[in-house]
């Protein structure tokens, strides 16, 4: 594709989000962005630590970083435009699991995630992209819970 990475950004440190940091590490030679919470996985030898508020530059994009807990203790999503990565917090239809704690997930959704407009974008770790205006509307865990 001709793209060169410059940056990995994880949104938790779970094997099934990090498993291959290794190797894009030593492929791109380029530092991994983690939650100043969260364990730092095996792979990278160049981590940036990011905070609740941190933005990040790429290019003309601004990256903002959204402490979202619950799922994992450092859990973080990423705020591109109207996109949101999100990893395993939330899920169309659904929630993530509360490996951490229920109630930081819940609140991580309710109080930050489901704040963001309706029209934007989430993308979630595991399964179909979804937006912030369709999980208000037909996610059971958050019909009737967030304005």
């Amino acid at each position: 594709m001709g793209v060169r990475p410059n940056r990995i950004l994880l949104t938790h440190a779970h094997p099934d989000h990090s498993g291959g940091l290794g190797e894009l590490s030593d492929a791109f030679d380029c530092p991994t962005y983690i939650d100043h919470n969260e364990p730092k996985p095996k792979g990278s030898r160049n981590f940036k630590i990011v905070k609740d508020g941190d933005e990040l530059t790429l290019g003309k994009l601004r990256i903002s970083c959204i402490e979202t807990p619950g799922h994992t203790e450092g859990g973080v999503s990423y705020l591109i435009n109207q996109t949101l990565l999100s990893g395993d917090v939330i899920f169309a239809g659904s929630m993530g699991r509360a490996n951490s704690s229920w109630q930081d997930l819940f609140n991580s959704i309710t109080q930050k995630v489901l704040r963001l407009p309706d029209a934007t974008g989430i993308y979630p770790g595991h399964g179909p992209a979804t937006t912030v205006g369709q999980e208000k509307e037909h996610n059971p865990f958050f019909i009737g819970r967030v304005n």
